[in-house]
């Protein structure tokens, strides 16, 4: 079964930087799936990972053909070696807190994500030409102890700026939104592995998901033959539809029922709380636009979603 678009999460066991228990995970979770392709891989990366292994790693995505013509290849996290971001293909530099602030190769977009001690007090024009200059065109904030103050205050200076909100707490420049962050709130595959590593996969019975054990844990099952993706649980229909909700509202599009009625074989009244939708409809907390529904302020995305669902 051929599944495109789909994204790949790969996160390295502190104790793997030569990667060799992570390509093997891949090569044993892909040998089974057919027309397996990913429009994006993501990487994870927090061990020291030289040159010849992230080289190794491309050999083998290249050998199985798994990355689609143009697939964003994202570094999450600090690189001591800039041959192993060129030797990966990397095109999208993502680097935690204020560390990023610095000048990168013109050839990269910089994705920046800050968690709330990273964040000035309030962040102003001055701090985001500073960012501006470091070459940022993307920007997500982590956790949920950012004030929402701090979240509106934020969105102004983004916009003056032109930046776009497109997800619940990422901003990107038009044409950098995260292909990766995209493609998973919009419901598509995602095979994920490495330690603590969640994914989501189809098979001919439906969607199965899976997270990963700690990093020990995972290095022994793949020493024991496994990809390290332990048990694989089942989502019913009704949890699949859950889950569209919840992770579709929480970007700028939205979510259409029509759609996920059409891929889980549940009529929304199985899942979507029409006296709830109504209500939220009048008070404007949600638009509907042709059948889509749109969240008016972001930053309600989740609250919104547990009142819609049944």
């Amino acid at each position: 079964m051929t599944r495109p678009p789909a994204g790949l999460f790969l996160r390295p066991a502190p104790a793997d930087p030569g990667l060799a228990h992570l390509r093997t995970a891949l090569g044993r979770a892909l040998a089974t799936i057919a027309g397996a392709r990913f429009a994006s891989l993501f990487l994870d990366a927090p061990a020291a990972i030289a040159a010849p292994a992230a080289a190794a790693l491309r050999a083998q995505l290249d050998a199985g053909d798994w990355l689609m013509p143009g697939a964003e290849v994202t570094w999450h996290g600090p690189s001591a070696s800039p041959a192993a971001l060129t030797a990966l293909g990397v095109t999208r530099r993502s680097l935690p807190g204020p560390q990023a602030v610095r000048r990168m190769r013109p050839a990269m977009t910089l994705a920046i994500e800050l968690g709330p001690a990273d964040l000035p007090h309030p962040p102003g024009h001055a701090w985001m030409r500073r960012m501006l200059a470091a070459g940022m065109v993307h920007l997500g904030l982590s956790g949920s102890e950012v004030p929402a103050s701090w979240v509106v205050v934020l969105d102004r200076l983004l916009r003056a700026h032109g930046f776009c909100r497109y997800e619940t707490l990422h901003w990107a420049l038009p044409g950098h939104e995260a292909r990766w962050l995209l493609d998973a709130r919009r419901g598509h595959a995602i095979m994920a592995l490495g330690p603590g590593a969640y994914g989501r996969w189809p098979d001919a019975a439906g969607w199965r998901w899976w997270r990963s054990s700690g990093a020990a844990a995972w290095c022994r099952a793949v020493g024991r033959g496994g990809d390290g993706r332990g048990r694989l649980y089942r989502l019913t229909p009704q949890e699949r539809a859950q889950e569209r909700v919840i992770d579709g509202l929480r970007l700028a599009e939205g979510i259409t029922p029509a759609a996920i009625e059409a891929e889980t074989g549940l009529v929304r009244s199985a899942w979507l709380d029409e006296h709830a939708l109504a209500r939220l409809r009048a008070s404007g907390r949600l638009h509907d636009l042709a059948g889509r529904l749109l969240a008016a302020d972001p930053g309600e995305a989740d609250a919104l979603a547990l009142a819609l669902l049944r």
